[in-house]
């Protein structure tokens, strides 16, 4: 039996894994773009300029980091991911980005000091994880107290987690490329609701959440509770 680990999960992300959100936000087609942007705006709202240190978690190639940048152009933004595919394609995309930067990391174990971010962003990373505790344990500990922790996970109830027709109309990749071996697929993949991401961890309250892209998506801004 070939038995999924948290190990197994990072090394198939790490070199196989090579979803370029950018290409599907610039070349997809109308479903895939609205979804891609209407997060990004959502995502927009819940920050504002006084929040100078913000990190993108899984940044993947790094639309939503530099989305960000560009409209906090006076805060400094991080964008780290596990792959050094995606990083590398980041920069490319983003060359002239003034205020961002693009790191290869892993996300259960932050190169940064305790205390260092005000906003700590996690779109589609949250679902591929058998314990997501471990990376909030990690996003407690860079982020300041009274910081804001915003996840986007799929909403569990919406039909396009159940049925894969509705699902290729979202995606230009999906269907080639969602199978063993392609270049999208995810090896472990679960979608949410509200109180099964406010029971993960005990370092967090409430503060906010919303839906984004048709209900697809479920955004949950939690803030520190604890220094």
């Amino acid at each position: 039996m070939n038995v999924i680990t948290e190990e197994k999960l990072k090394k198939h992300y790490r070199d196989n894994y090579k979803y370029d959100v950018t290409r599907q936000f610039r070349e997809g087609n109308f479903f895939e773009q609205y979804w891609i942007k209407n997060r990004i705006e959502k995502i927009k709202k819940y920050i504002t300029p006084s929040e100078k240190n913000i990190l993108d978690l899984g940044c993947g190639t790094g639309e939503i980091t530099k989305s960000i940048a560009k409209a906090f152009p006076d805060s400094d933004v991080v964008g780290i991911d596990i792959s050094p595919w995606t990083i590398r394609k980041a920069k490319s995309y983003h060359l002239n980005a003034k205020n961002v930067e693009f790191l290869v990391g892993d996300a259960f174990n932050l190169k940064f000091r305790k205390n260092t971010f005000d906003i700590v962003i996690s779109t589609e990373v949250i679902e591929h994880l058998l314990s997501p505790e471990l990376i909030f344990d990690e996003v407690s500990r860079v982020l300041k107290k009274n910081g804001l922790f915003i996840i986007c996970v799929p909403f569990k109830y919406h039909p396009i987690w159940q049925i894969e027709s509705i699902r290729n109309l979202f995606s230009i990749d999906y269907k080639k490329e969602s199978k063993e071996g392609g270049k999208h697929y995810e090896p472990f993949h679960r979608s949410y609701v509200l109180k099964d991401l406010l029971n993960v961890s005990d370092k967090f309250e409430y503060f906010s959440h919303c839906y984004a892209g048709l209900f697809t998506a479920l955004i949950v801004v939690l803030k520190k509770s604890i220094s």
